[in-house]
């Protein structure tokens, strides 16, 4: 079934007591989409953890995830230091050592060793 949805408000009826089988299908969609199926006997997440942050096949979902973008990113994989139009250099693993040379600690992602 295709159907649209509001963004501001991505509520659908549910179609469980019609389909038995509509159950699963529809927590599925609640869980990784965000709509909610009015009526629903059970919608709740069914794949990712109940303590996750939005819903990971939206479109507005963050790339790194909610957690990870409130985190600093290391400098050298911010795009501002690459002039658009640059060819890939290889250069990563030499970056991220000089980065640690100096002392930054975003540099080694938290871990210890490289």
């Amino acid at each position: 079934m295709l159907c649209g949805v509001d963004a501001a408000n991505p509520h659908l009826p549910t179609v469980s007591d019609l389909w038995k089988s509509a159950d699963w299908a529809e927590r599925e969609v609640y869980d990784l989409f965000g709509i909610a199926f009015d009526g629903h006997p059970d919608l709740r997440r069914i794949q990712m953890p109940h303590t996750w942050e939005g819903h990971p096949l939206r479109k507005d979902y963050p790339l790194r995830g909610p957690a990870r973008e409130r985190s600093p990113r290391p400098a050298f994989a911010l795009k501002s230091n690459v002039p658009a139009g640059a060819p890939p250099s290889g250069n990563t693993l030499a970056a991220l050592q000089e980065q640690r040379k100096k002392g930054d600690p975003g540099g080694a992602g938290g871990r210890d060793g490289a």
